[in-house]
């Protein structure tokens, strides 16, 4: 009787491992050392006037032109003047408080 139960207690141990559980799922050691990749592109709309602007991986932007078949870009935006340009432009189109 005493091997009947290690032999279940063993078995349900050896599930958690391989599957985890619903409170801790398992998680392998290659998952935790490469996490997924964030979002590469960020698009911030400017209300409904048809412009937003697109923040890259590198951090610099680029100010595009919606259309209803694509878009288009107007002007590439470097990393040291995107916080500004972002600002002027939300309060030229009264978008700020």
């Amino acid at each position: 009787m005493n091997d009947i139960r290690k032999a279940c207690v063993r078995a349900v141990f050896d599930e958690f491992d391989d599957h985890g559980d619903v409170i801790r799922p398992a998680v392998d050691a290659e998952t935790l050392l490469m996490p997924p990749a964030p979002p590469r592109d960020t698009v911030i709309m400017f209300g409904l006037t048809g412009y937003a602007i697109r923040i890259q991986e590198d951090k610099s932007g680029q100010l595009i032109e919606l259309h209803a078949d694509g878009e288009e870009v107007l002007a590439d935006i470097p990393e040291s003047t995107l916080d500004n340009f972002a600002y002027s432009l939300n309060d030229d189109l009264g978008n700020m408080r």
